[in-house]
């Protein structure tokens, strides 16, 4: 084989292909990847003669590799994300559950008070007998205070 740059051109138009196929809309990213690897495949056989069967079963296998190890590190990565998931919505269940049980001590200091108008806390927002301290720590008078 002779040495110059007409030799060379149909290897360095691969990039050309690649990038302009794109550019000018012919085909998209992963229809890209696949025209140029048919592309450098017949490059190798056709014009190179440098592609044997023992080279692109060799091809072959380490894509088989190289894209088993990607779908593991996904797998994985989507059963971390399953659970954080149901974490999650644990975390936002209990939360539920607890300002139910707020709401209902709320209603029932409320029944226990009479006829006493509930005021916010201005710590925390709750409702509270004037009379009681606030379940967030707010003592009654530091209340009045604080509301002042």
């Amino acid at each position: 084989m002779r040495c110059g740059f007409l030799p060379a051109l149909p290897a360095l138009l691969t990039p050309v292909l690649l990038v302009g196929g794109m550019l000018l809309g012919y085909f998209t990213p992963t229809e890209a990847a696949s025209v140029t690897v048919a592309y450098v495949i017949v490059i190798s056989g056709l014009v190179y003669r440098t592609l044997t069967w023992r080279h692109l079963l060799a091809s072959a296998y380490e894509t088989v590799k190289s894209s088993s190890a990607i779908l593991i590190i996904v797998a994985v990565w989507k059963g971390f994300a399953l659970v954080s998931r149901l974490a999650s919505e644990r975390r936002a269940a209990l939360r539920r559950q607890a300002a139910a049980a707020g709401r209902a001590a709320q209603g029932a200091r409320a029944q226990r008070a009479g006829t006493v108008e509930l005021r916010p806390c201005p710590r925390c927002g709750a409702y509270v007998d004037p009379r009681e301290d606030c379940s967030c720590g707010l003592r009654r008078n530091e209340a009045r205070r604080a509301g002042s």
